[in-house]
């Protein structure tokens, strides 16, 4: 650490920051701008909460520069506000980010002149380990869509032969050689004039697609190319830009009460006198349908995605199809090959492009993850002689389900709400092709068997 701080005293000497451009001087000033023009700047205040007990909060503003920079009109184009570690939401100081959040809008909405012209992107960095049902994406590293690992495509690959493997501080555990892809989601909340209305959004981002926003925004606005050359073509393929987020709602906006930080902090800190909940683990089989049914009840209004795609087993391979421009992430994996380390497979379907992924002879069992909770299944023991076929209408607000029988005898299908739980039997004749049409629902979900 010593030798860190004596590389630093030389690399950042003054002498070194007058060699700088102006543009580059700039930057760096913009970059690191703090709150020490406050008088009370680094000053605690000690006090007491509603229990009496000590309470030591900062005596001058955390926002200080920022509600300044707004008052007096001087806010950049861009800001990125990095909140202090107890006001970041982060586990060990969990309590202060409702606060801060508040009192950043409180600062921005003070002024409608300000407001009418503002998008506040409240973005995370990790989601602490907490769980999560969705499974990331990752680039296409498998024989059927082979790809140039050093070419334009930019597929984010490590490999041992990088720098960073070499690195002293790396664990051999961590010496893994793979895609990057994305990662666990976490939370984003976009709050400005055109997301009103608590709107959920569920086109496939990520920490690149406020880069990819800001591109799009600056050129439209400004005429001006910032465009960032490290973003890869499959993450801009895969990734969206956040402009699906945005509507011309009319919902009126919300009154809001925003937090006092000095009686945010006394009902906090008397918090950790409030005696342990009573909890209770719960063994695997305890675990009944009825007990993990705790999702809030209800529906959120959803912007519309930018995607139109087919999934469907057809012969002895997978079909995927990509009807829109956006593209596609896809995971398959094959559960009968779980034991043998070959189970997994990524997908990327670019503008209007179809792949097929090769069925195993025999018994197989295939599951196909995309965007927006999408899902199929397929199972069985031959590929040829059923073939079962679900199209989006989206046109016409329908779904197509085509069956079509290869066999020289007759079958029935059942198929199975999943969310009425009703169920029905179809009878399928010796060569024929059935097709039946039903109307989209929010909650759509069925079993075909």
């Amino acid at each position: 650490m010593l030798a860190e701080v004596q590389e630093d005293q030389v690399k950042y000497h003054p002498d070194n920051y007058s060699k700088l451009s102006k543009e580059e001087k700039n930057l760096h000033e913009k970059a690191f701008t703090t709150n020490s023009n406050d008088p009370d700047y680094w000053k605690l205040e000690i006090g007491k909460d509603e229990n009496g007990e000590r309470l030591v909060v900062p005596e001058g503003d955390v926002l200080f520069q920022f509600r300044k920079d707004v008052e007096e009109k001087k806010l950049p184009l861009v800001s990125w506000l990095v909140a202090p570690e107890h006001f970041s939401d982060h586990p060990g100081s969990p309590w202060y980010g409702a606060w801060y959040i508040s009192e950043v809008l409180n600062i921005l909405t003070k002024d409608p002149e300000t407001w009418k012209k503002t998008i506040f992107i409240i973005n995370y960095d990790e989601n602490d380990g907490y769980f999560d049902h969705v499974l990331p994406f990752a680039p296409p590293v498998n024989p059927s869509q082979p790809v140039d690992m050093n070419g334009k495509e930019g597929v984010e690959y490590v490999d041992k032969t990088q720098e960073y493997m070499s690195s002293p501080s790396l664990k051999s555990y961590e010496k893994v050689e793979g895609t990057v892809g994305l990662g666990y989601r976490v939370p984003m909340i976009i709050a400005s004039p055109w997301t009103k209305g608590g709107f959920v959004n569920s086109e496939v981002s990520d920490h690149t697609s406020v880069l990819q926003f800001l591109e799009k925004f600056i050129m439209k606005k400004f005429k001006k190319d910032v465009h960032v050359e490290n973003i890869s073509d499959w993450r801009r393929a895969i990734c969206g830009d956040l402009t699906s987020a945005f509507n011309s709602s009319s919902v009126k906006v919300p009154k809001m009460d925003y937090l006092n930080q000095k009686d945010y902090a006394k009902t906090i800190n008397a918090a950790k006198n409030k005696p342990v909940p009573n909890l209770k683990w719960y063994s695997e089989d305890e675990l009944k349908d009825s007990l993990l049914d705790i999702q809030e009840r209800g529906l959120k209004p959803s912007n519309p995605l930018p995607y139109h795609f087919h999934v469907n087993l057809e012969g002895d391979h997978i079909k995927m199809t990509n009807l829109k421009d956006n593209g596609v992430p896809l995971l398959v994996y094959d559960r009968t090959q779980f034991d043998n380390n070959n189970y997994h497979f990524s997908y990327a379907l670019y503008e209007k492009q179809t792949l097929s992924h090769t069925v195993q002879p025999g018994a197989y069992d295939y599951e196909v993850f995309g965007p927006n909770g999408f899902f199929r299944k397929f199972k069985g023991n031959k590929t040829a002689e059923t073939e079962v076929i679900l199209t989006n209408m989206t046109s016409k607000n329908q779904i197509e389900l085509i069956i079509k029988n290869h066999k020289k005898k007759n079958f029935s299908i059942s198929l199975k709400d999943l969310y009425t739980r009703s169920e029905r039997t179809i009878s399928v004749q010796k060569m024929e092709e059935k097709s039946l049409l039903t109307l989209i629902n929010t909650k759509a979900g069925m079993i075909c068997s």
